[in-house]
């Protein structure tokens, strides 16, 4: 998971730097992806990868890659957790593009958060999605509401998991989608089957049976599935041995679900018939026996036939290949859980980072500002006493020269009346 995510960077990384085509050609080129990423997938996932040799240029083309990268990862059953991928996409069209656009960014994003566990994370993404979108009723917008009943489902709050059922059921029927119509009203079957409510489930069933020639098998098989199981809840053996019975003739061998047929004829005591359904899974499946549904099937049918020996040798391989499976879960819940730890804890440090920034900024712009007052200050006591000085200078150059004025004055006097000799007045006396 983190190897597509880390390639998808590293081609946008790569991109950056790269001239040989224009934003606006990338843009048609990913527009093309984008016309049969939903039928084709594993195709866009292909070309995609590819455009690291063509470059990816300029934020909106960015976007739009991150974006369209993002949704063929979903739609290949590829689950990532890592949100750097497309929280380039949301970041963009936050304040750019198409409503549409903006919904299936919070949409993805949100679907990684749900592979990651965090659905308080995910409901979040799925309400911005929501309000991002508007009154629009299409395909897309019936994906976020399936997506946010199924949150509902894990905490067992079937009213409002069937309320948001409700809304992706009128998407669909608006944007014309039959297929993904039938699945929601599988869903509602699945939701009423849970709560005991056979007559509605069945009524859901019904509306589905209308549209099989129009829909995907993986449609029809869960049809046929959900039938044939309420018809043994109920008891019905020859209804569902006629269901069982158009399931197989109307459904490719391989495409059945031989597990379930196999089940079904264990129930129904036609052991021949479950046996070769069995078979016909082993030479499908060539790893049925590190699969504990496989050997949960073998462990009814061998008891029936009572062969309990290889009833408990099953047994005790479902036991411990789903105590195995059970592990590995936990350690991936475990891994989960410790990657969204990881990214809280960077998360923390990027803002204790920047709160450490904004104090040293304000604190320099304090300082700053002080120092700047300070010198300030000190300008204007330099301005007053260089003004001081200057008007000292200015007296002193004023005594100096009314002094050598009265000086001149002086000698001027003395030498037009110069003094009587000492001797002649003692001469006179």
């Amino acid at each position: 998971m983190k190897r597509y995510i880390i390639a998808a960077i590293t081609i946008l990384a790569f991109a950056a730097g790269m001239v040989s085509c224009t934003d606006r050609k990338v843009i048609r080129q990913l527009n093309d992806v984008g016309s049969y990423i939903n039928e084709h997938p594993d195709s866009a996932l292909s070309v995609l990868d590819s455009l690291s040799t063509t470059g990816v240029q300029g934020r909106e083309a960015n976007a739009k890659f991150a974006l369209l990268y993002s949704m063929a990862l979903d739609k290949s059953y590829i689950d990532v957790t890592d949100d750097s991928l497309i929280n380039i996409a949301v970041d963009w069209y936050r304040r750019h593009g198409t409503a549409d656009e903006r919904l299936k960014s919070y949409y993805y994003q949100g679907r990684i958060y749900q592979n990651a566990g965090d659905n308080e994370a995910a409901m979040e993404s799925f309400v911005r999605a929501e309000t991002a979108s508007g009154n629009e009723k299409n395909t897309a917008k019936g994906l976020l509401y399936n997506a946010m009943s199924v949150i509902y489902i894990q905490i067992f709050d079937f009213v409002n998991a069937e309320s948001y059922n409700a809304k992706a059921k009128e998407c669909y029927l608006h944007a014309g989608d039959a297929d993904k119509y039938a699945g929601a009203m599988l869903f509602s079957s699945d939701l009423h089957y849970a709560q005991d409510e056979y007559s509605e489930a069945i009524a859901c069933l019904d509306s589905v049976k209308t549209l099989l020639d129009s829909i995907s098998t993986t449609r029809k098989n869960a049809y046929y599935i959900q039938s044939m199981r309420i018809k043994k809840d109920q008891g019905d053996r020859a209804g569902l041995s006629d269901e069982l019975n158009r399931y197989l003739s109307s459904t490719g061998a391989e495409n059945i679900s031989w597990l379930d047929v196999a089940d079904y004829y264990t129930y129904l005591g036609e052991y021949e018939m479950s046996e070769s359904a069995l078979q016909q899974y082993r030479e499908l499946h060539t790893e049925y026996k590190d699969e504990p549904a496989y050997h949960i099937v073998a462990y009814t049918l061998n008891a029936s036939l009572g062969d309990y020996r290889a009833a408990l040798d099953d047994y005790i391989n479902y036991s411990l290949l789903s105590d195995s499976l059970s592990l590995v879960i936990a350690e991936q819940d475990t891994g989960f859980i410790q990657e969204r730890y990881e990214k809280e804890l960077q998360m923390e440090k990027e803002r204790n980072t920047r709160e450490f920034v904004t104090l040293v900024s304000v604190f320099s712009v304090i300082l700053l500002s002080g120092t700047a007052y300070i010198l300030r200050l000190r300008l204007r006591q330099s301005r007053r006493e260089k003004e001081a000085l200057a008007a000292e200078v200015s007296r002193y150059k004023e005594n100096y020269s009314r002094l050598k004025q009265e000086r001149d004055e002086l000698s001027e006097t003395l030498s037009s009346n110069p003094p009587v000799d000492r001797q002649c007045k003692t001469v006179l006396n």
